[in-house]
């Protein structure tokens, strides 16, 4: 019996452990969704991208609204492993007139940072700038507030991270959606390094950043793109693995969906649209670019995929049926195969509003999402049935 992913208990019981080191967390038991309470109202057309794990356990959560007429504003909120709100919100300007979405990180001093695109919906002929602001956590407060000075005009920024060697995004050009790595160092104040990794896509990718490694991941070819690619770098730039195919495909679009480490592995999850009916699939690659297990598909033709997470030796996939978008979490194993459990994947079953983010806590699996028509920010906790 292998323990390396949990304790030795030697029975299996639910508690999103894998108890007895058998590779599943949480075998043989469904999970339940908790009830949705509201941690934020009065934000029209909220959305919320992005999530991120403190070191005391609590959770950073960003996203944006959309105000109108230039009066948009991303919003930090940190809330408790159940999802109950701790402090905040932290609200940032964003600048033209639409929100362009929103990333976040943690500094290993604690620093809370956040990333936001902007859009003018008129092709940002004159730049739509990014605005980064940092803050501390308690309180939580801002203690800068900065427009990044990128060398290119920006579409979009899917990834943000920090390292030793400060701030680092992936963005992609207004123009093009040609793809960058940036690194902004400790203050974000300016871009030290800048580097090119990918050709025209979709404007879709995420960065993730490892102990010793920085991985991205995006579409490619004229848009629609067909294929996915992902690359490494070094903490400080230097190249691992260049631009390496992840999937090549002859449907009509592909987009990137998410990016994160799996042990000393990384786990790729993408869609894929071939007709009308769109196609969930995750592979995972070791570090030289060679495949360690899939590319498998996700759940039944017709679901996007939206999201992964890693808890422990388990890979978390959160899917969507569009445009209802009702979502559902498949648990697999690490060669990507389902975990075992009596009911198939947790149906969450949200209609007409956006899919969550998802991340792992102490307290279970959080879920928090943007009612877009509705002005709220809600979070609800996946716990073991009673």
């Amino acid at each position: 019996m292998s323990c390396a992913w949990g304790t030795c208990a030697g029975t299996e019981v639910c508690n999103f452990i894998d108890d007895n080191g058998d590779g599943q967390v949480d075998e043989g038991f469904d999970w339940v969704v908790g009830s949705w309470q509201t941690l934020l109202s009065g934000v029209p057309y909220a959305a919320v991208d992005d999530a991120v794990l403190l070191s005391n356990g609590n959770v950073a959560v960003t996203g944006a609204y959309g105000g109108g007429g230039g009066a948009d504003k991303g919003f930090i909120l940190i809330v408790s492993p159940a999802g109950s709100v701790v402090s905040g919100p932290l609200y940032t300007s964003i600048p033209k007139q639409g929100m362009g979405g929103a990333q976040i990180t943690v500094t290993g001093s604690g620093e809370i940072a956040a990333v936001y695109g902007s859009t003018d919906y008129a092709g940002c002929s004159a730049g739509c700038p990014a605005t980064l602001v940092r803050a501390t956590q308690s309180p939580l407060q801002a203690v800068a507030t900065v427009t990044i000075p990128y060398p290119f005009s920006v579409h979009a920024i899917p990834g943000f991270g920090w390292s030793t060697a400060g701030y680092i995004t992936f963005a992609t050009e207004q123009s093009t959606l040609n793809t960058h790595v940036s690194w902004l160092g400790s203050t974000a104040a300016s871009v030290s390094r800048d580097i090119g990794v990918g050709l025209q896509g979709t404007g879709w990718g995420d960065l993730v950043v490892g102990t010793s490694a920085i991985a991205w991941a995006s579409t490619h070819g004229a848009n629609p793109a067909t294929t996915v690619r992902f690359g490494l770098y070094a903490l400080d730039g230097t190249q691992l693995l260049s631009s390496t195919l992840a999937s090549s495909s002859n449907n009509p679009s592909v987009h990137t969906g998410s990016l994160a480490w799996f042990g000393s592995d990384l786990a790729l999850g993408w869609s894929e649209y071939p007709s009308s009916q769109q196609l969930s699939r995750v592979a995972r690659y070791s570090t030289s670019g060679t495949v360690v297990a899939g590319p498998t598909n996700v759940g039944a033709t017709g679901r996007d995929l939206f999201g992964i997470a890693v808890l422990g030796p388990n890979l978390l996939v959160n899917t969507r049926v569009l445009p209802s978008v009702n979502t559902a979490i498949y648990r697999l194993r690490s060669d990507l195969q389902p975990v075992t459990s009596p009911s198939g994947p947790l149906v969450v079953g949200i209609t007409n509003a956006y899919s969550p983010v998802m991340i792992p806590t102490s307290a279970g699996l959080l879920l928090v999402r943007g009612v877009y028509s509705g002005g709220t920010v809600l979070s609800a906790l996946v716990h073991c049935p009673p």
